[in-house]
């Protein structure tokens, strides 16, 4: 294991003025030797006497890569959407390219999959976000830093019912011209990226879901490296997968998870397409559901821990398996052959204790989680890495940041 790059202690301590002002520190260091490079905004609004601005950390709540490897986009709980190059010329210590601030917090978002720093169609160069009370609305990633972000376009996300816009709590491009975006009583929209209103707007039935997960919240859509179909998934607050066809609207309960967990976060896919791992917050396992069996649940890998309200995502890279951080500043693996087949051995046989992970790598001092861990697509060795202590606790110092790791 070795770390490529990080943000020093750019994140450490509480403040989100403080955190946007050592991060300028840092970009003008590198601005001395010559470098051709702009100024970063400053963040919308903020003055040191506010007092949420002093007690709050900053903690990265997404991370994308761009499809070549060559940025990273991060999302920050200081209303910051951040763009890092990765080079080897840029030292050890992280400071973004490109920023901006929204005025409200971000709730959930979405990078264009054909995202690049190297990319010559800046409409591809773009991130689509969701914040409470606002329309859904489409920024560029390479704005001029001399004026405020400005929506390249806007979203009708209001309900027909109420007139209020609906939150998304997930979103993803479907494909490079089209995103879907899931909110509350299972409702799911799918927007061409340049138009205003919603191509269409659905949810599951109270009759196909029950009545108390009709009214649940769309919190995650599913992760694969490769897909087979046009199908996709989503993970609901009531540990509910639903099945979603982008083609006809239709949208339906595929598996209700009945456990002691609060809903699920992350739903990942083995590249074969047969099995789906599901993470759920306060839980200490992970289900696995065969998709050639109606989504029966045929095996747990088990965590050493129990997740809480602070989620920690994991991902599934063809070389390394499946990665997961936790509370300890370590990553968990299942190796690939392991997930590939569910866990599940040649006679069929599953432990009823569940699989334990097969390798553990210390990545962090110990008293941080690792929050996020992201594969690079071009290289299948190097993880971008979120971690924090735990933001609800008292710790003054609260070190949190951003890693580059080649595993």
């Amino acid at each position: 294991m070795n770390i490529l790059a990080h943000t020093g202690d750019i994140f450490h301590g509480r403040g989100k003025l403080h955190a946007s002002l050592k991060e300028q520190q840092v970009w003008d260091d590198l601005r001395r030797p010559g470098h051709d490079v702009p100024q970063l905004p400053r963040p919308q609004g903020y003055t040191a006497s506010q007092p949420i601005y002093k007690r709050l950390p900053v903690v990265c709540r997404g991370l994308t890569w761009s499809f070549d490897g060559s940025s990273l986009v991060a999302v920050h709980e200081d209303c910051g959407i951040r763009q890092y190059a990765v080079c080897e010329e840029q030292g050890p210590v992280m400071a973004p390219v490109q920023r901006f601030f929204k005025p409200q917090a971000i709730i959930s978002h979405a990078v264009h999959p054909q995202n690049s720093l190297f990319q010559a169609d800046s409409s591809l160069n773009v991130v689509v976000v969701s914040c409470k009370d606002m329309p859904y609305q489409l920024y560029p990633l390479h704005s001029n830093p001399d004026q405020p972000a400005r929506a390249l376009q806007t979203y009708n996300s209001a309900s027909e019912s109420t007139e209020e816009f609906r939150a998304a709590y997930a979103m993803d491009f479907l494909d490079d011209a089209h995103f879907l975006a899931g909110s509350t009583r299972n409702t799911v929209s799918l927007f061409d990226a340049s138009r205003r209103e919603s191509i269409w707007v659905s949810s599951a039935t109270r009759r196909g879901c029950g009545r108390g997960q009709h009214k649940a919240i769309v919190s995650c859509f599913d992760e694969a490296n490769e897909r087979r179909d046009c199908v996709r998934y989503a993970g609901t607050y009531r540990s509910e997968l639903l099945r979603i066809d982008p083609r006809t609207s239709s949208i339906s309960s595929w598996k209700a998870i009945q456990d002691k967990s609060r809903g699920i976060y992350q739903v990942l896919q083995s590249n074969n397409g047969h099995y789906f791992y599901i993470m759920k917050r306060y839980s200490n396992s992970i289900t696995v559901l065969d998709s050639r069996k109606s989504m029966a649940i045929v095996n747990q890998f088990k965590l050493p821990f129990q997740t809480h309200a602070q989620k920690l995502r994991g991902t599934y890279s063809t070389r390394h398996g499946l990665l997961i951080g936790d509370e300890a500043g370590r990553i968990l693996q299942w190796a690939p052959e392991v997930v590939e087949f569910g866990g599940i051995d040649r006679s069929g046989s599953v432990p009823s204790y569940g699989i334990g992970e097969t390798g553990i790598t210390h990545v962090c001092a110990e008293g941080s989680r690792i929050n996020i861990i992201e594969k690079n697509p071009a290289d299948s060795d190097i993880f971008a890495i979120s971690y924090s202590p735990d933001k609800y606790g008292e710790d003054v110092s609260c070190n949190a940041g951003i890693l580059l790791m080649r595993l």
